[in-house]
Order: C-alpha cells, then sequence, then structure tokens
C-alpha cells in the first residue's frame, strides 16, 4: 500500500471513529454534546478534505479514500449511536467533499505540470 493510503485510512479512524468514542465516554454531560458539534461541524470537514487533497496528489485520483472516509463515518456513528438517515446524509457530505478537494487537487497538479 501507498504511503498516501496508510495515512488517510489512520487519520480516517482516528478522527472519524476513536475521538468521538473517547470524547462520548470520557466527557461527561452537555459537554461531550458541545464536543461532538465541533467535531461535526468543524474537524471532520477539514479532514476529509485533507484526505481529498492526498488522495488527488499522485498520478490517479485514488477516489476510494474520501469513500472510505465516509463509511467509516458511517460505521462509526452507527456503532456509536442508532442509525439514522442523517448520519448517511454526514457521510455522503464528507465523500463529496473529499472527492472535490481530490479532482482540484489532480487539477492543479496537472495544471502546474504542464506549465
Amino acid at each position: 500500500m501507498k504511503k498516501r493510503t496508510i495515512l488517510s485510512i489512520v487519520l480516517s479512524l482516528l478522527v472519524m471513529v476513536l475521538v468521538p468514542v473517547l470524547t462520548v465516554y470520557s466527557v461527561l454531560g452537555a459537554d461531550a454534546l458541545g464536543l461532538m458539534y465541533i467535531y461535526i461541524m468543524v474537524l471532520n470537514p477539514i479532514v476529509s478534505i485533507v484526505i481529498g487533497i492526498l488522495s488527488g496528489w499522485g498520478e490517479k485520483t485514488q477516489w476510494y479514500l474520501p469513500l472510505i472516509n465516509g463509511v467509516i463515518y458511517l460505521i462509526g456513528s452507527v456503532v456509536l449511536m442508532d442509525f439514522d438517515i442523517t448520519w448517511l446524509i454526514g457521510a455522503v457530505v464528507y465523500f463529496v467533499l473529499g472527492i472535490a478537494a481530490a479532482y482540484i487537487t489532480n487539477a492543479i497538479r496537472k495544471r502546474k505540470a504542464g506549465k
């Protein structure tokens, strides 16, 4: 496996699963809810974009890395809480953010290589 693939999967597992699980089990009450809101609205989109940039950096766009990120988020959300359609929508949004970042990165890289 390539270094970018391993880094993307590890980053996704850490941020999408491990951090929320540790938060829920270590922080009490409304503080955990506030931290989860920050994760969902700030940290997870940033990680999705970073994974998209990593997947678009090579010769071929590794479109499966943003997909793996979305699936890991969905699995972590379902394990932590019950299944709800909002988790599926969130996974799709994170996938779209990642794939958009991948193709933008790939286009920029190709444009710079052409000059």
